[in-house]
């Protein structure tokens, strides 16, 4: 090394210490004068080192660039058409024809996945959006277009729904659909199509009753329905006799199948079994009612106005003897002590003077002024009676008394 230096210093001083004009035949009959000496071993090495060097390193960084920049999916293109970069390229000149723009490869990268990050930010969008269109009402209408492609894309069908899978013959259901239907949408029932904005139908017959919904002559959707008979709530009303003031009935349910029974007169119990038994103390109307119900829980009522048109006989005879031999000696209708009623009665002469009054038929007239002064003569005498019901409503009665004096 040290050898090389002085023989290139001794080239310099003798240079230097020529002064001459240039000349290019001159310099080259110089230059071969001059003497020359190889390239050490060393140093060829040392230059071959280095281009190796710097060949790895154009290999190296064309190997991280395949790498970092993603590969785009290409088409395959008609000759002469330019690529997508060259038209990028063009584009941009076209913008600004003075000035190239030339970007760095680690910014044209970062260009790149900044454009694809928000390509994928509005996929995801859209898809989301698509996905919270699927959410909407479910009680709204399904789109008329759209309605096959529900279908088909979500599997999503419109269900029936009824107020109760059980019914007694007569009775009412409530039926609605989950989305509601379209206009090209309808519901039958036993294969009969109903109106779709009746939102009540009446169950007619017994046994299995079908409710369909129904679309372009595809079911979509099934409901079955129980339906059960109603019992027998007819009855007879049978006149057993009159005892006193007393009319006696019997009322008979006319089924035996039934799970029970509720009879009312009026609004008064009459019992629970299929055959009751009733004494009227008036004439008058009432009114009877049966209700039946079945082991299915259905029910059915009847009722009956029935006019008892019989007048109630008190049971008054038409003299006494008030002698004090204790033979007849007093007098009352005899159905007020036999029925024992609550009731008024009250002795008064024929021209209508008022001898007498009770309500207790332990205390009868005895043929006294009221009962503790003078004693009547024999004659014909008048009585009336008022007979209190249970529900304290008066029903007169009137008739008339002889006194007989015995001989």
């Amino acid at each position: 090394m040290k050898k090389e230096s002085n023989y290139k210093q001794r080239i310099q001083n003798k240079v230097s210490q020529v002064e001459f004009d240039y000349n290019a035949a001159d310099w080259s009959a110089l230059s071969k004068q001059l003497p020359s000496k190889p390239f050490p071993l060393w140093t060829k090495f040392a230059l071959g080192a280095i281009a190796i060097s710097a060949i790895s390193l154009v290999i190296y960084f064309g190997i991280q660039k395949d790498l970092t920049i993603p590969k785009e999916p290409t088409e395959i293109l008609p000759k002469n058409t330019p690529l997508s970069q060259d038209l990028n390229k063009n584009k941009l000149v076209k913008d600004n024809p003075k000035k190239e723009h030339k970007l760095p490869i680690s910014e044209k990268v970062a260009e790149k996945n900044i454009k694809n990050k928000i390509g994928l930010e509005k996929t995801k969008s859209i898809a989301n959006n698509s996905i919270s269109d699927e959410k909407t009402d479910e009680n709204s209408p399904i789109k008329n277009n759209d309605v096959e492609e529900n279908y088909k894309t979500h599997q999503k069908k419109p269900e029936l729904i009824v107020s109760s899978n059980k019914a007694c013959v007569g009775e009412s259901i409530t039926i609605r659909t989950k989305p509601e239907i379209s206009y090209n949408q309808y519901i039958t029932y036993n294969n009969r199509r109903i109106n779709p904005f009746d939102k009540k139908i009446t169950v007619e017959k017994s046994g299995v009753n079908t409710i369909q919904l129904i679309d372009n002559n595809v079911v979509l959707d099934e409901v079955i329905v129980d339906v059960y008979e109603k019992p027998i709530a007819t009855f007879t009303a049978i006149k057993l006799n009159e005892e006193f003031s007393k009319i006696n009935y019997l009322f008979e349910a006319n089924s035996l199948t039934n799970a029970g029974y509720i009879w009312k007169l009026n609004d008064l119990d009459l019992g629970n079994k299929q055959q009751v038994n009733h004494s009227f103390k008036r004439k008058g109307n009432v009114k009877i009612t049966l209700e039946t119900y079945s082991t299915q829980g259905c029910t059915a009522t009847s009722e009956q106005i029935m006019a008892i048109e019989e007048s109630f006989d008190l049971l008054s005879y038409d003299a006494f003897t008030p002698d004090g031999d204790g033979l007849n000696d007093e007098f009352i209708p005899k159905a007020l002590e036999a029925n024992n009623l609550k009731f008024t009665m009250t002795i008064y002469t024929v021209s209508g003077i008022e001898l007498y009054t009770t309500n207790d038929y332990y205390q009868p007239w005895n043929g006294r002024r009221n009962n503790t002064g003078e004693k009547m003569s024999p004659g014909v005498y008048l009585w009336k009676v008022y007979v209190y019901d249970d529900e304290n409503q008066i029903h007169p009665f009137s008739g008339q008394i002889k006194i007989v004096k015995l001989r």
